[in-house]
């Protein structure tokens, strides 16, 4: 939690560099239609020759931010920041998976957050 309250002073060359390197690919090749942004997430010990993985979203967060009391008056300093997820549940090609054993995820997105699902038939369901 001190990361999120306090000034650390961080190196930023790895990030800068995979943040060249992905931009420089999006701006230079056709990505596929349903791709808009790629998220990419690079672990503290990453280097610039760290090995990087497509991969998906988690369906789990791996962050969480809970208020220690649910007040009105709560301020940012009461809250608890808490990392984990459940290994168990765990997709094996997320982007949760791969960040945590070291390696840099990439995961396409779309800015298209449309669920999958028939949208005549969930209107019928939702109608009754």
């Amino acid at each position: 939690m001190r990361d999120h309250l306090n000034h650390v002073e961080m190196d930023w060359t790895v990030a800068k560099y995979f943040t060249h390197y992905f931009a420089k690919l999006m701006l230079n090749k056709k990505m596929p239609a349903d791709v808009d942004i790629l998220n990419v997430n690079i672990p503290a010990s990453a280097t610039i020759k760290s090995p990087w993985k497509i991969t998906r979203l988690s369906r789990q967060p791996y962050f969480t931010n809970h208020i220690k009391n649910p007040d009105p008056k709560s301020k940012i300093g009461d809250a608890k920041c808490c990392y984990g997820f459940d290994k168990k549940k765990l997709e094996s090609d997320s982007d949760i998976a791969v960040f945590t054993k070291g390696v840099i995820s990439v995961t396409p997105l779309s800015l298209d957050m449309t669920a999958r699902v028939g949208l005549k038939k969930m209107e019928k369901d939702l109608r009754g």
